[in-house]
């Protein structure tokens, strides 16, 4: 294979996985990326039980994802896929010692790519969703709508991807109160602590974890709105779980 190792992790636009077992490759696979983001890309790698990701450069906070679910992250690799292969076989590839190829301005969860992969869950699953600009409320990063099931009339979402402020307690409160008269339902994408979520729980804010393997696993729901478990809010009708 003669193509080379992506240079960031996060923007990949395809994975090669295969078996290496005595120097022998086996089970070649070829999955394709896309999105800005490394969230889906994390969550194809669990799912294909990978145990070993060879890179170039990575974000600190994807590289601590996957060795916190057991993958073994060699980055800082400019070769071609076969030398990669070959070299890691022969125990000339091994993860560096230190976090000096990761942007360690972005330890915590990279604003931009929750962003991102945010817009593209809520659009994939109908929801008509836009980016806010400079006079949309506090920690409103982006706005939707969709027509509800039962009763056809329109639901307006406010979407806040976290972490605007330290205090998540903080954040959370202020979010609802500056949308509580114009959206009927908020979600909030962040991967959640135990108090993140009894904050969200607290408000009726329907939390989304991205690093969740089944959070896209929906189906086909004709009784509640795609994504939200929630109360919504003039829409009585809907389907909803009392504890999210």
């Amino acid at each position: 294979m003669g193509a080379q190792v992506a240079p960031r992790f996060e923007t990949a636009e395809y994975f090669y996985i295969c078996t290496l077992l005595d120097g022998e490759i086996s089970d070649k696979q070829v999955f394709e990326c896309s999105g800005c983001e490394g969230f889906s890309r994390v969550r194809l790698l669990r799912e294909q039980q990978v145990d070993c990701v060879i890179c170039g450069g990575i974000k600190l906070f994807y590289r601590q994802l996957l060795e916190s679910l057991g993958m073994q992250v060699i980055d800082r690799v400019s070769l071609s896929v076969d030398q990669a292969l070959e070299q890691y076989g022969d125990g000339r590839l091994s993860p560096s010692s230190d976090d000096a190829s990761c942007d360690k301005s972005v330890c915590d969860v990279p604003h931009e790519d929750l962003l991102c992969w945010t817009r593209d869950l809520f659009a994939g699953f109908g929801w008509q969703i836009r980016t806010t600009d400079d006079s949309a409320p506090f920690a409103v990063d982006l706005i939707g709508r969709i027509d509800c099931p039962v009763c056809g009339r329109q639901v307006r979402i406010a979407i806040c991807c976290g972490a605007h402020i330290y205090r998540c307690d903080q954040e959370i409160r202020e979010f609802h109160d500056a949308t509580v008269n114009d959206f009927h339902v908020r979600a909030y994408v962040y991967p959640p602590s135990s108090r993140l979520a009894d904050c969200c729980r607290a408000f009726g804010i329907q939390i989304i974890d991205p690093n969740r393997a089944d959070v896209s696993g929906e189906g086909d729901v004709t009784d509640r709105l795609p994504l939200i478990r929630v109360r919504v809010e003039g829409h009585d009708n809907l389907a909803w779980e009392k504890t999210v």
